[in-house]
């Protein structure tokens, strides 16, 4: 089966979710039903580590891929996600050509970065793989994905895609919006012309792009322009209006 960089480095495009809810049982229903990867979200869900490894468990099992999208530039939780088997780790917030070299840094193994070695862990299936492939192998199975959401780092854009290793970049909406000075007004014009300057530039760069949408006219919006890997709203949201239009048909 191919991995989640191999899929959007043929340019397929992909659909997945926030995974806010911390239960393994969530996202393997979610995966069985169809999704192609889960953001393990640990900038706005209450995460801890183990029930993280053990959803990991359930969407890959399944056939899903994961994105772990860590709070902030914590190294020990990135380089533990990686070492958990993570498909891709997701970096939020990224603002200057410096912040994106030093997520580079901690997301990759020698020689692109200097990310941290071991061969006992969940990703080498715990040492049964080769050492060697291992460690060759994990940068072009990984991906690394640099959030651009604000407007420090639409004006840095060019030098972040410039740095190399940095493989998708995702737009923030509801970040950049309210950096815009527009916050949560999602489908505001300026917002949506700032969004498409980002994707434009990111096929320059030969970057992936991926967003985040909220609705079917969205998500085929940003499709049509390219992007092609895209987060649709999170499994609270789901399942909050699914069981909400449920109840209002059963209480008819």
């Amino acid at each position: 089966m191919p991995t989640l960089k191999e899929r959007l480095q043929k340019e397929d495009v992909v659909l997945g979710y926030f995974g806010e809810i911390p239960s393994p049982h969530v996202q393997e229903v979610m995966t069985l039903a169809g999704f192609d990867f889960t953001i393990i979200d640990f900038e706005h869900g209450t995460m801890d580590l183990g029930v993280a490894e053990n959803m990991m468990r359930a969407i890959q099992v399944r056939g899903g891929s994961v994105v772990v999208r860590v709070p902030d530039f914590n190294y020990s939780l990135l380089s533990k996600a990686l070492d958990m088997g993570a498909d891709a780790v997701q970096m939020p917030q990224i603002s200057t050509k410096e912040e994106a070299m030093e997520a580079v840094k901690y997301a990759k193994f020698q020689p692109d970065g200097e990310r941290g070695a071991a061969h006992i862990v969940r990703a080498a299936r715990y040492g049964n793989v080769p050492r060697l492939d291992y460690y060759s192998g994990e940068n072009k199975r990984t991906l690394l994905i640099c959030q651009i959401e604000g407007v420090e780092g639409m004006a840095n854009a060019d030098e972040i895609m410039s740095v190399e290793g940095v493989d998708m970049i995702f737009i923030g909406p509801h970040d950049l919006a309210q950096s815009l000075g527009i916050p949560g007004q999602t489908e505001h014009p300026m917002l949506e012309e700032k969004m498409q300057e980002l994707v434009e530039k990111a096929k320059q760069h030969g970057k992936i792009v991926g967003t985040y949408v909220e609705s079917k006219k969205a998500l085929d919006k940003w499709k049509k322009a390219g992007v092609r890997y895209l987060a649709y709203t999170s499994d609270t949201e789901m399942i909050y209006s699914n069981v909400c239009n449920l109840l209002q048909e059963l209480k008819k």
